[in-house]
């Protein structure tokens, strides 16, 4: 139990050590923005809008969440996203922590947060499906 829990325990610090030497930079998002959402079981809903592009011939990706839970609940939100990894087409570009989260109604230019993965870019990515492991799942529409 306690080596499982040690191998655990190091494979954590490892991809947190890994997830800090990303490139991140910010955007200002458009209306080329997808959305995803994650349904709560109180009948919320917390909206991810993002996007999918180069950067630097790597795959970039910008995004920032309007939240859909009250004032007591952004602390859980907050957790749950920085808990949950994020993949395109099952990839891993790492931890969702990163994303702005936002409140109440935005009003334009709204700012995005960014991460340039080591995935080579190419124009199929630009359509790649989105998913957020963790506590939840997000899905994209």
């Amino acid at each position: 139990m306690t080596r499982k829990l040690a191998v655990v325990l190091l494979a954590s610090l490892t991809w947190a050590f890994a997830s800090h030497n990303q490139t991140t930079y910010a955007a200002t998002a458009n209306r080329d923005y997808r959305i995803g959402s994650v349904d709560w079981t109180n009948g919320a809903t917390t909206l991810l809008y993002y996007d999918i592009a180069e950067h630097n011939g790597r795959v970039g990706f910008c995004g920032y969440v309007l939240s859909g839970v009250d004032g007591s609940s952004v602390n859980i939100e907050d957790r749950m996203f920085g808990l949950s990894q994020l993949t395109l087409n099952g990839q891993s570009i790492g931890p969702a922590g990163f994303l702005p989260i936002y409140q109440g109604k935005l009003t334009p230019p709204v700012a995005a947060q960014c991460v340039q993965t080591e995935i080579a870019w190419d124009e199929s990515w630009r359509d790649a499906e989105l998913w957020m492991e963790g506590p939840t799942r997000i899905r994209s529409f």
